[in-house]
């Protein structure tokens, strides 16, 4: 009992206090999330473990490459609601001139999301809430851009069985 006590005094205020998961610390930790349930959330393909690559296996699933033949052999871990719909009502996003972390070197303006990234901790934590990420194919999850999760801007079956 002792034990428990002393473990939970010691991890309660790092529990606590924590920071919040970034994206690119939600992306290394999703694999190990999804292990045993190695599948794409659009065309249901299986993925194998490629030292820290994740590589659909296309053939599982009817896919057939569209255009982008190098995102369609990569998972990407992709926004089930996107970035720019809990991004675009950020002031980060769309007064990005405001901010001097969001301006180059060269005076050009990163992009809304970029910015806010850099400076919004409550964007961060939401584009890193591993709840709204899942694992995808890199040509899907590129063609599906913005999109709300149920519109589809394309033909049916225009990636073959997917």
């Amino acid at each position: 009992m002792i034990k428990i006590i002393l473990i939970f005094t010691i991890l309660l205020p790092q529990l606590l206090f924590a920071e919040p998961i970034t994206f690119s610390k939600a992306k290394k930790l999703l694999p190990n999330v999804y292990r045993g349930m190695e599948q794409s959330i659009y065309c249901g393909c299986n993925y194998s473990y490629q030292g820290k690559k994740l590589i659909p296996d296309l053939n599982s699933c009817g896919y057939q490459v569209r255009k982008e033949e190098k995102r369609a052999n990569r998972i990407e871990w992709e926004h089930i609601v996107p970035a720019e719909n809990f991004g675009r009502s950020r002031v980060c996003w769309h007064k990005r001139e405001q901010f001097p972390k969001c301006k180059k070197s060269n005076g050009k303006l990163l992009s809304g999301r970029k910015c806010c990234n850099k400076i919004d901790p409550e964007f961060k934590a939401v584009a890193g809430n591993l709840h709204n990420l899942a694992p995808a194919i890199g040509e899907v999850n590129g063609n599906r851009s913005n999109y709300r999760f149920a519109q589809l801007p394309f033909k049916a079956y225009q990636y073959g069985q997917c």
